[in-house]
Formats: C-alpha cells, sequence, structure tokens
C-alpha cells in the first residue's frame, strides 16, 4: 500500500533494479539509495521519488533519456557552467559560484520555525550551541513539563533532527535533547533555547565546496568526549571524513560501553 515502509522498500529495489540490469549502473555499499556508474561517470542519489545526478553534459544527456525510458519523470534544473546558478533539492537550496565552486545551503525553515514556538524571535544570538552545565541553578530545572509544553519540545527537537543532518555543529547537542524526548524538563527547555539562539546567529551558514585540484588522500578527523551523560556514563564519539577541503561525512554517536578513559 502507498505510505507504508514496504510500498518505500519495493519502490527503491525497483529502482535499483532498473538502474542496474537496465542501465550498468552500480549500487554502492555505504548507501543503496546512491548509484555510480563507472563507465559514464555518472553518480545518481535518489531519495524517494526525486533523483539528484552529477557528471558531464553529454553522459547526463543520456541518463535524462534513459530515466524517462523507465518512469514519468519531470526535468528539473541543470547546475553548473553554462546552466543555471541555483537550484533546490529536498528544499536545500544549491548554488554554482562560477569563480568559487558550490555552495550547499540547508533550509533554514527548521530554525524558524523553532524560533517561532519557542518565542525566540526577537532573542539575542549566542556563539556556541551548548554549554556544559545550562540551568542547574534553578530550583525547578528537573522539574517535567506539562503536557503542551511537552509536545512543544517534542515538535522543536524533531525539526532539529531534520536540521541536524546538514549541520555538524549542532549534532552533538541534538543528541543530548534527544535523550529526554521521552519526559523532557525544565532545564531541556533551556538547553533547546540555547540552541536556537545559536542558530538565529548561524542561519546563513552554508556548505562550501572550492574547486580544488584532486586530493591524494581521504583525511578522518574524530574526538570523544570521557562519560559526560550523567546518567549512562558513556561517552559520545564524533568525527570528520575530509577530502582535501571538502566535508564528505560527520558523525556524533554515544558509545556502546562505559569507557574507562577518554
Amino acid at each position: 500500500l502507498y505510505g507504508t515502509r514496504r510500498a518505500s522498500f519495493l519502490w527503491g529495489e525497483r529502482i535499483a533494479t532498473d538502474f542496474v540490469e537496465k542501465g550498468g549502473f552500480v549500487r554502492t555499499k555505504g548507501c543503496g539509495q546512491l548509484f555510480d556508474h563507472p563507465i559514464r561517470k555518472i553518480l545518481v542519489a535518489v531519495h524517494g521519488d526525486d533523483f539528484s545526478s552529477k557528471g558531464e553534459t553529454v553522459q547526463l544527456a543520456w541518463f535524462d533519456q534513459f530515466i524517462r525510458s523507465c518512469y514519468r519523470v519531470k526535468f528539473g534544473v541543470e547546475l553548473g557552467p553554462g546552466k543555471a546558478l541555483e537550484t533546490s533539492f529536498l528544499n536545500r537550496t544549491l548554488k554554482f559560484m562560477p569563480d568559487f565552486g558550490y555552495l550547499y545551503c540547508p533550509d533554514p525553515k527548521h530554525i524558524d520555525v523553532g524560533l517561532e514556538k519557542m518565542g525566540l524571535q526577537d532573542a539575542k544570538p549566542v556563539s556556541a550551541p551548548g554549554v556544559k552545565d545550562h540551568g542547574a541553578i534553578l530550583s525547578d530545572s528537573l522539574d517535567e513539563l506539562g503536557k503542551q509544553d511537552a509536545s512543544t519540545y517534542v515538535s522543536v527537537v524533531g525539526s532539529m533532527i531534520y536540521l541536524s543532518i546538514d549541520r555538524y555543529d549542532v549534532q552533538y547537542v541534538v543528541r543530548t535533547l534527544c535523550q529526554s524526548l521521552a519526559s523532557p524538563k525544565k532545564l531541556d527547555v533551556l538547553r533547546l533555547k540555547h540552541l536556537l539562539k545559536y542558530l538565529k546567529g548561524t542561519r546563513t551558514w552554508v556548505w562550501a565546496f572550492r574547486f580544488q585540484e584532486t586530493p591524494k588522500r581521504l583525511v578522518a578527523e574524530s574526538d570523544s568526549d570521557w562519560a559526560q551523560d550523567p546518567r549512562t556514563r558513556k561517552s559520545v564519539s564524533s568525527g570528520l571524513l575530509i577530502y582535501g577541503s571538502h566535508v564528505w561525512e560527520h558523525w556524533a554517536v554515544g558509545q556502546p560501553t562505559i569507557a574507562l578513559s577518554s
């Protein structure tokens, strides 16, 4: 049935079958919805019924014919030299800067909605997404929220989860906020408001992918805290994969065991 998990899975498998068997694509192991054509040098990312492709103009023209032979499609915008300077994909804005490279702009709607729901439209921005201990001096900081306030908290944190996919600078804080979704407290609201104030001041931050020579290596950087969660005493690991000046991947995940050192 349309809208069920099974329907989404079957649609993804249908795309994979068509791309691999009919188009000569290879389904990547790291991401099942990313396809590579080793001969034509085309990369295609699939999200539901949205397709985003990268390649030379001639090869993209071939891909356009191929995908039209498989599905009924609506052609979007071709971005790059001699083409459009701006387009959107999944509510993210993509920009081509002829003398610079490409810009990937996260959807600011999540920030605006969060600020409005928390009544922070006129709040002053802060310089960091979070602080080590926020509001512990308040006598009622550990009191649970009422039903309406808890619902608002869950809604805004949900928006922050979507935003954190594109903003690795807030992933650690968002992860902390998510741990209180079941029974949020007043202290959690203070932490959420602090994050929103930070995002208000960094609302226009974007990913910049400058033109660069092909790098010779892929650099991985990582770090972790040590038993910062007061309830579980588990640590959190974070890291980046960097290709030249481009960040390819990022994460902030909890460690499964209690570490004796960092």
